[in-house]
């Protein structure tokens, strides 16, 4: 059997080395050029239960290499007041935080040490799917004819929209995130995690590592945005000063380092997509289900996806089998990953309360939720998930 794997961000790599092992020929076929891919996105947080599918493809050491580990998730508001932590750990697996072109770098690297072939500046233009095989049309006249279809270019999917053109486009989660990079030799790293600060107007999180490296973002209220006012990084600066002006010295000077990167975008999320797969074609990670960061999800259910979606294929004897095993894959998965794609949309709503009186609420509150609705036993669920092993053919 041969498989057509659309994208090659995080969910397309896995899923080809996945697919592999069980004995199905892959190529990636990618819309953006090579080179380019990792302009989209600064970095990203991995809970235990990605780390352990990575860890299942072998990939554990360079992930560990290339990341900064990232036990908890500590809350403080703007006082400095310590609100309570979540354990990004589960006794076997410990979360990171990884530069987005890093984890790039390293499923690629083992994509082509498979040799499994990846052509960029591919863009995808129709499908056609017939009873034994779907074919891909791409913008440059090329196509390519498969067994199977998986669509992995995210959330904008080109292949949602050619399977399912009426279905509803992501939706805003009313929030929008900027952030970046830059080096503060004067703040102490942060080996205990990934530090969150519930500001006055936004919320704002960093992480330090051994080298004093800063990982910082900024989630803030889309709709108080003056978007013909931020036409640069520099106009972001002074907004970000100005919105997190009152909420601590430490922010403070990250705000005003130099930075070495700086990106943005409004967060968005997929709530319920009624169907993933249509003949021969499935839909995985954010082209499905795109969920908001903030508890740390996104690219973790991407690989859960790779390593379900090969273990429904390895069932399959003939090619007849495939629009079954699509459609259990679906069935296996997808009231775990919009259980989560609302748990995340909640979380980010409490972020930043519009007013003092919520603000004063949600921190008398929060030292209490977080003991018991975010205690190991409360969030085993989302991650202590270990997904299924994938035997080779």
């Amino acid at each position: 059997m041969k498989a057509l794997i659309i994208g090659d961000g995080v969910a397309g790599p896995a899923t080809a080395l996945f697919l592999q092992r069980i004995g199905i020929r892959t190529e990636i076929h990618e819309l953006r050029s090579a080179g380019t891919q990792d302009e989209a996105g600064q970095f990203l947080g991995l809970a235990p239960n990605g780390v352990g599918v990575l860890e299942a493809l072998g990939l554990g050491d360079r992930l560990c290499a290339s990341s900064l580990p990232m036990p908890t998730l500590q809350f403080v508001n703007s006082s400095a007041r310590t609100l309570g932590e979540v354990r990004f750990g589960n006794g076997r697996h410990c979360g990171v935080t990884i530069k987005r072109s890093e984890l790039h770098r390293i499923l690629r690297e083992e994509v082509r040490r498979n040799g499994i072939a990846t052509h960029y500046a591919h863009k995808l233009v129709g499908l056609e799917l017939g009873n034994d095989a779907v074919r891909a049309h791409f913008a440059d006249g090329s196509s390519a004819t498969a067994d199977l279809l998986v669509g992995a270019d995210g959330i904008h999917s080109c292949v949602r929209h050619a399977l399912f053109p009426l279905a509803r486009a992501p939706a805003p989660t009313g929030l929008a995130s900027c952030g970046g990079f830059t080096y503060c030799e004067d703040l102490a790293p942060t080996p205990q995690g990934m530090q969150m600060v519930f500001g006055l107007r936004a919320s704002f999180g960093y992480i330090i590592s051994s080298s004093h490296e800063v990982y910082w973002f900024s989630n803030l209220d889309a709709a108080t945005l003056e978007r013909d006012n931020l036409l640069d990084a520099d106009a972001w600066r002074r907004l970000l000063l100005q919105v997190h002006a009152d909420d601590g010295p430490v922010v403070n000077k990250i705000l005003r380092a130099p930075w070495n990167s700086f990106g943005r975008t409004d967060i968005h999320d997929i709530a319920t997509l009624p169907n993933w797969s249509r003949g021969r074609a499935v839909l995985i990670g954010d082209a499905a289900h795109a969920t908001a960061p903030h508890g740390g999800q996104g690219a973790s259910l991407a690989l859960e996806d790779s390593a379900w979606l090969a273990n429904c294929l390895s069932k399959v004897q003939r090619g007849a089998d495939v629009e079954p095993a699509l459609q259990r894959f679906q069935q296996v998965r997808k009231s775990r990953v919009e259980r989560i794609v609302a748990w995340s949309r909640r979380s980010g709503a409490q972020n930043a309360p519009k007013n003092p009186v919520a603000r004063w609420l949600r921190d008398q509150l929060m030292p209490l939720a977080l003991k018991v609705f975010a205690s190991p036993a409360r969030t085993a669920w989302v991650y202590e998930y270990e997904v299924p092993q994938v035997a080779c053919a």
